[in-house]
Parts: structure tokens; C-alpha cells; sequence
């Protein structure tokens, strides 16, 4: 098919239209002319508007709870934990590093952690000052070795070597709050949780899940709610793959995402012009 630049559609095609339809093909992740095409023709033979799109009762109903989940499995089919691990000892260790730090930095640094320390026995031996030479790329690194030394020595001393499974048993270690421990018990255990990090709180705010006020605490308790348990877990990683990837905490791409209309934070100069849309379909 011969390409052609999507500002030649104006003359036909109300502009806002436009804007829907790349929003509905990048939902699908088929963001090519075709596509866009053939959803701009099915409005045209519904007689859908961009004022009937655009109405305060379709923005509600676009932004129920089914939807939200609909799309977010379309964007990220396959979205995973990215801390590369191979036993609970190690994803624990993985996420107390984490924290506000990215999981490509901490994947940097944990293979010569791990070879130095296979398991928490020797972790917990280990004097910290020893541990801070594997992680001092990291931003915190003094405070998070001694989390991780204090961590392995309670899995030692309480659990006999072994990380727990339970939220009251995990919390009672070093480095381990309500976001860790949700993480070890789905990825390890397989136990519905929904861990609240910075994207899945952001993403709850704008979307309208929580209020803007809602510690992580009150987030947690309506995502699981709200949300089907044997949706959890996927959940917790689509939200967290959506914030990673597309809705930013700075500079979000509202002009492909599919929730823009209903957000409770869309950028308050978003208006899609024919240049963004055609950087984005070329």
C-alpha cells in the first residue's frame, strides 16, 4: 500500500477522529495505515462522531474497571517481573535493591552479588562494608547493604534458611515492607497479591482507581476491590509495563494511550497535532 501521510485525511476526517482511531489501533498494537483506516471507516458507516467519542458518559463508561484491564492486556500481553532471579532468596535480595533504583541497574549488579553469596548463609556472614563493593553503583547502597545482610541473617535465624511465603512472617525482615513482600509472595509463591510501587500508584491515581490522596496502604486494599483475584498478578505487571513504557511520571505519551480521555492528569496541553501523529506512524 502506498504511504501517505495522515495530515492528507483532514480534508475528509474530523481531526479528532483521527486522534481516537490512533489511540484504538495503538490499544491493539496495530499502529499502521490499514488499520486506522479500516476503524475510521467502520465509524463512518455507525455514524459515530468525535462529539459522541468524546461525551462525559463514554469517557466513564471507557474507563471501567473491564476496560482498564481489556486494554492493559492488549498493550502488554507478556508483561513480567524484569528482576532476573532463580529462587526467592534472590528475587528478595533483587527488590530490597530496587528500591528507587531501576531493575536494569540492580540486573547489573546482582550476578557478581550472587556468585560472592549463592544463599543467605552467606549473606548473612558477610560484613557489610564487603557487600557495599558488589552494589555501590547503586543510589542508597550503604543503607541497602545492610538490608540485605539484616535480611539474610533473619532468614537464617528465624526461617532456617528458607524465605517465608506469608505477609506477617515476611515483614518481620530487614528491608521488607508491604511492596517486597507482595512481590516475593506472587512471583515465588504464586499468591494473589497486588504490590503498589511508584507506577502502579501513579497509573491508580490517573485512571481514577484510587484518590490522589491514597497512601499505597488504600491503594492496595481498592485494586483488590476492585480487581478480579486471578487478575492480580498479571495486573500488578501490565500496570507496571504501562507506567514503564508509556505513561511516564514526566513527559507521558498521552497521544497513544487509550485512557487519555478519562485521565485524571493528562497533560493539560494535550492536543495531538498532525506532526506528533505522523512521527508516530512512520
Amino acid at each position: 500500500m502506498k504511504c501517505r501521510k495522515i495530515s492528507d485525511w483532514n480534508k475528509v476526517t474530523d481531526k479528532r477522529l483521527i486522534i481516537a482511531a490512533l489511540r484504538e489501533a495503538s490499544a491493539y498494537q496495530h499502529l499502521n495505515l490499514g488499520y486506522i483506516e479500516k476503524i475510521l471507516s467502520d465509524w463512518k458507516q455507525k455514524n459515530i462522531t468525535a462529539d459522541s467519542i468524546g461525551t462525559e458518559k463514554k469517557i466513564m463508561e471507557r474507563l471501567s474497571v473491564p476496560f482498564i484491564l481489556e486494554y492493559l492486556q492488549k498493550l502488554h500481553p507478556n508483561a513480567h517481573c524484569e528482576l532476573t532471579h532463580r529462587n526467592p532468596y534472590e528475587l528478595s535480595v533483587a527488590v530490597i535493591l530496587s528500591a528507587q533504583t531501576t531493575d536494569v541497574s540492580v540486573n547489573r549488579v546482582t550476578p557478581a552479588l550472587f556468585k560472592a553469596y549463592p544463599s543467605p548463609y552467606e549473606l548473612a556472614k558477610a560484613p557489610t562494608k564487603d557487600v557495599e563493593k558488589y552494589i555501590a553503583s547503586l543510589g542508597l547502597y550503604r543503607n541497602k547493604a545492610k538490608q540485605i545482610v539484616g535480611f539474610a541473617q533473619g532468614v537464617v535465624e528465624q526461617f532456617h534458611g528458607e524465605v517465608p511465603h506469608t505477609m506477617e512472617e515476611l515483614t518481620t525482615l530487614p528491608g521488607i515492607g508491604r511492596k517486597c513482600a507482595n512481590v516475593i509472595m506472587a512471583e515465588c509463591f504464586n499468591i494473589p497479591s497486588i504490590a503498589v510501587d511508584t507506577h502502579v500508584a501513579r497509573i491508580s491515581r490517573r485512571l481514577g482507581l484510587c484518590y490522589q490522596k491514597d497512601d499505597v496502604e488504600k491503594i492496595e486494599r481498592k485494586l483488590m476491590r476492585k480487581i478480579p483475584r486471578d487478575r492480580w498478578i498479571k495486573t500488578h505487571h501490565q500496570m507496571i509495563f504501562f507506567g514503564r513504557y508509556l505513561c511516564h511520571a514526566r513527559n507521558p505519551e498521552c497521544y497513544r494511550c487509550p485512557f487519555v480521555n478519562g485521565c485524571h492528569e493528562k497533560a493539560e496541553e494535550f492536543n495531538t497535532t498532525n506532526e506528533e501523529i505522523n512521527k508516530t506512524i512512520e
